[in-house]
């Protein structure tokens, strides 16, 4: 099964201090609707009752802090 699917996001980041930024992004991610075969296995035969057919998508939201060189006075 082949479908279709595409993305797209964005984010930015916001320097708080020399060793410490914010990160904010966001990410929609989706694939176009596809069928899938359904079959009923009894008894050693496989019979066809039919199709499904689904469609994914996601959003996501990204919040982090970064700190450069959280260590570097343990040196």
């Amino acid at each position: 099964m082949n479908t279709f699917a595409w993305q797209v996001g964005t984010g930015f980041t916001y320097q708080l201090s020399d060793r410490v930024t914010f990160d904010t992004g966001y990410r929609f991610f989706a694939m176009s609707p596809a069928a899938t075969p359904v079959s009923l296995n009894t008894g050693g035969f496989s019979q066809s009752i039919g199709s499904a057919t689904s469609a994914f998508s996601a959003s996501e939201l990204l919040l982090s802090i970064r700190i450069y060189e959280p260590f570097r006075n343990w040196r």
